[in-house]
């Protein structure tokens, strides 16, 4: 007889999250989760209670993913990174993107607390120095809004024939219109040539 399969936890939430990054939270169950390992739901509830449980593992785990998108350095300006790793995220794991952002769910706590990260990450940035935390945030919720919405049409491949280039300098346009908005009347803003293709704020 062969060796019984045993399996970690972290094969149980590796497993879900590859049936929910190809099928959506929708498709999240103990017996789905127990295909995808080939095995029996055993496994799944000897780790994890309920199903509920396990799915808020499987979301924290998609935040986890996005944030790491939203800090990589596509750009020289932490800002407009935070924008294009959305968009790229959407574009890259689309049923991920849609679960977590265009489905109703119970994760707005989870959502605001991405938002704090990201918050956190610009709050140093030079340009943004003169805000207050409340100017940051809305400066924030703007570019969130646009950048979502970007995502969504990216996300539902409404978009196909922008390149990564295109993303950047729309994303880098309306962000310098939000900050330029809000930084008056601190003080006025304007942009350069960085001389390597990218862009400069400078206040």
């Amino acid at each position: 007889m062969p060796p019984k399969t045993t399996f970690t936890k972290d094969d149980v939430l590796n497993a879900a999250f590859a049936l929910v990054e190809k099928n959506g939270l929708k498709e999240l169950t103990a017996r789905n989760v127990a295909a995808k390992l080939g095995s029996s739901t055993a496994p799944v509830y000897s780790y994890y209670k309920s199903i509920d449980k396990l799915e808020k593992e499987v979301v924290q785990k998609t935040v986890d993913l996005v944030l790491e998108y939203a800090r990589k350095q596509y750009t020289n300006i932490n800002f407009l990174n935070v924008g294009v790793g959305i968009a790229s995220f959407a574009k890259e794991h689309r049923m991920l993107y849609h679960s977590l952002f265009m489905e109703k769910n119970n994760y707005t706590q989870v959502l605001k607390d991405l938002d704090n990260e990201i918050i956190k990450d610009i709050s140093n940035e030079p340009y943004l120095s003169e805000l207050s935390h409340f100017e940051k945030i809305s400066v924030l919720m703007k570019m969130g809004i646009f950048s979502h919405g970007l995502g969504s049409l990216i996300c539902v491949e409404h978009l196909t024939e922008f390149s990564e280039e295109d993303i950047v300098k729309m994303l880098y346009d309306v962000g310098f219109a939000v900050i330029a908005d809000a930084l008056h009347p601190h003080k006025q803003a304007t942009m350069k040539s960085d001389g390597k293709g990218g862009y400069l704020f400078e206040c």
